[in-house]
């Protein structure tokens, strides 16, 4: 009993240990000296020497204020030199206050030292940032070289207000990716006006950059005039695990993007001889001029396998007006060469990828077809390569538009 209520005192007083100083003296710690200032992207860069006969000293603090109104403090331990801060929204001149904090507590007088920050990252993403007319509505693109986290906010004119009328929210976009290519759908070949402005994590926020487009024509072709067809040479579209099975070209467009229980790839193929000898055909029902195809993953056992494994990586899109039936290239023409991109970047690996690569997978991946692309009834889908190398492959679903 005795050994017990020592033990919780000496707990006790480890808790009471826990929320005061180490040490406890009133010895405010001397300045940092020979401070010099790198001014970056949005930011600066200290480089300082250490006071002299501090040995309590813990850490070194710079606190300042952005045009936002917000305040920050950045903090870097006595085992280095330097220290860095960021989130500037604007290259105006700001105060920077630094201090010296020891084991006691006790801080130093500031040493405000001036900062000017460069070019930040969210006026070069504002800068680079396009908003050009595509296939049934706008198309958004800009570059992120720092991988910044930013938000994107999407307004445009509707038909009946016409394009003198008020911009209204459609679309907020969350992008740390270092290119940005999204497509607005959905609008009539007339006048829109689109705009966006962006926010970044500091709450920094850009213009507003507006244009006015007109949308190119196009419709969504209908899925129940596709046929499949075996062509000598194509690459059998069954499961690997049951060859005698029926062809499972159909699924591609049955509206239906895969998901759910095991072994649901929707269509799948058997080996293949990638990137040469690995192709499928398949009839449009009509001739047409394409504009674009959007493109969906396979999403078996809760999406796991995104960006992995037997997912098409690289492959071609290739189309005829007439058909050859001896299965011979020399009357296909090239639409096309697709790769799925993984915005985030990240290497290779089962269920490696961030919200953003997600939601990319589940909104399908559009591929745009040239303006000069030839009218065709049938099409051939050439696998290049899938994400993880092997030699078969899974698909979820293929949308297709264009102009009849």
């Amino acid at each position: 009993m005795v050994v017990l209520l020592a033990a919780i005192i000496q707990i006790s007083c480890s808790e009471e240990e826990k929320h005061g100083p180490i040490e406890n003296d009133s010895v405010v710690p001397g300045l940092v000296t020979n401070v010099e200032v790198t001014n970056i992207s949005g930011g600066a860069v200290f480089r300082y020497d250490l006071p002299d006969g501090d040995d309590d000293l813990l850490y070194i603090e710079a606190k300042y204020s952005t045009k936002t109104g917000k305040e920050y403090k950045v903090r870097s331990s006595i085992y280095t030199d330097s220290l860095a801060i960021d989130g500037f929204g604007d290259t105006d001149t700001y105060d920077v206050n630094l201090f010296t904090i020891d084991r006691s507590e006790n801080r130093s007088e500031p040493l405000t030292v001036q900062v000017t920050p460069l070019t930040p990252p969210i006026t070069k993403i504002f800068d680079s940032f396009t908003i050009t007319e595509t296939f049934g509505g706008a198309k958004l693109q800009w570059e992120n070289e720092t991988r910044e986290q930013i938000v994107i906010t999407v307004t445009a004119t509707d038909s009946i207000s016409g394009v003198d009328g008020p911009l209204k929210e459609i679309e907020t976009i969350y992008s740390a990716s270092s290119i940005g290519d999204i497509s607005i759908r959905g609008y009539d070949p007339q006048e829109y006006r689109f705009a966006i402005q962006i926010r970044d994590r500091w709450d920094n926020v850009s213009p507003t950059k507006i244009v006015t487009i007109v949308p190119l024509f196009e419709q969504a072709l209908d899925k129940d005039l596709f046929e499949e067809i075996i062509l000598p040479g194509d690459t059998q579209q069954v499961e690997p695990w049951n060859t005698n099975g029926p062809s499972r070209i159909p699924l591609l467009w049955d509206d239906e993007h895969g998901g759910g229980s095991s072994g649901d790839y929707r269509i799948v193929g058997i080996n293949g001889d990638m990137p040469d000898n690995y192709y499928y055909t398949f009839d449009l029902g009509v001739e047409v001029k394409l504009s674009r195809m959007k493109f969906w993953q396979f999403t078996q056992e809760n999406q796991k396998w995104l960006y992995f494994d037997a997912q098409y990586k690289k492959f071609e899109i290739w189309g005829a007006s007439m058909l050859d039936t001896s299965g011979n290239w020399d009357n296909w023409v090239k639409l096309r060469d697709c790769e799925i991109i993984k915005p985030s970047g990240l290497p290779l690996g089962e269920g490696n990828f961030t919200d953003e690569d997600r939601q990319a997978a589940l909104l399908g991946h559009d591929f745009d077809f040239p303006f000069d692309t030839p009218s065709v009834r049938y099409i051939r889908i050439k696998v290049n390569a899938t994400f993880s190398g092997l030699n078969w492959c899974a698909a979820g679903e293929i949308s297709l538009w264009g102009d009849y």
